[in-house]
């Protein structure tokens, strides 16, 4: 079944890996980056190159977004368990 209409997608942490999954998602067919969300200033700043819609500091923000319809978490390891 085709979806009429993209997949909003955020992504949690926009360091390294993230910002790497950012480029991705924000040049997907079918997908659109909804947010991003990282604690940091400057992780934000240049996830913000790539156009997503909203920038979160809180990664819980993304949870009240009704826009998102997936998460990508690209935090440390050490994190994926308590995000």
């Amino acid at each position: 079944m085709m979806r009429a209409e993209a997949l909003g997608v955020a992504v949690a942490g926009a360091g390294a890996w993230g910002i790497s999954h950012v480029r991705v998602l924000a040049g997907l067919q079918g997908c659109k980056l909804v947010a991003i969300a990282d604690p940091d200033p400057r992780a934000r700043e240049t996830a913000a190159r790539f156009q997503p819609q909203r920038s979160y500091d809180q990664f819980e923000r993304l949870l009240d977004d009704r826009d998102v319809d997936a998460i990508v978490i690209a935090t440390p390891a050490r994190t994926h368990a308590p995000l």
